[in-house]
């Protein structure tokens, strides 16, 4: 209304700094949204690491963290969906993200050398047992798909004696009868 009342008069540089404004209003109602999501997911990431986390020490502060970080996130987020010193923000954003992954890895590796080597040593630990876990079970799925090599081994000499022993039975009667399978005592004797 203002801005058709200004256009009416012949001031044409309150027109124009009336639409500038109006120009403002969705980027700023999309950062509102923005924040108002970011401060939803934040409180979500909080329950999220609260449940995770349960009963370790320092769980509370490491779920603010998360939700804090959410925030933050959200916030320059905003301030990018408006417009304000868009490379400073994203710079700032860069430096702030940097800085905190820079302490924290500080702060761990050094301050607590023995904690950091004792950590890694479990995760190698549970890598090797993993690692070995499947190659067992690699192995015994290979097993199973071939027969025992004594078991075959046997079976097969069983075979081949009865096999022998049915033709000598039927060379030695000159008949084209059945074969007799003797039992397998006398087999042992062929051998």
């Amino acid at each position: 209304m203002l801005l058709i009342a200004a256009n009416a008069i012949g001031l044409e540089s309150l027109a124009g700094v009336f639409s500038e404004l109006l120009s403002y209003i969705p980027g700023i109602i999309a950062a509102l949204v923005i924040v108002i999501v970011g401060i939803v997911l934040g409180g979500f990431v909080e329950g999220l690491i609260r449940a995770a986390a349960g009963a370790v020490i320092g769980a509370a502060a490491l779920a603010r963290v998360g939700r804090g970080s959410v925030i933050v996130l959200a916030v320059f987020m905003a301030l990018q969906e408006i417009g304000v010193a868009t490379n400073i923000v994203t710079i700032a954003f860069g430096i702030l993200f940097g800085a905190v992954a820079l302490a924290l890895g500080l702060a761990f590796g050094l301050g607590n050398r023995e904690l950091a080597g004792e950590i890694t040593r479990s995760w190698y630990s549970r890598y090797r047992a993993e690692r070995e876990a499947v190659e067992r079970e690699a192995a015994a799925d290979e097993a199973e798909d071939f027969p025992d090599t004594e078991e075959f081994a046997a079976t097969t000499e069983f075979d081949v004696a009865q096999r022998h022993n049915a033709s000598l039975e039927q060379s030695s009667s000159g008949t084209d009868e059945e074969p007799v399978v003797k039992p397998e005592h006398e087999i042992g004797a062929i051998r």
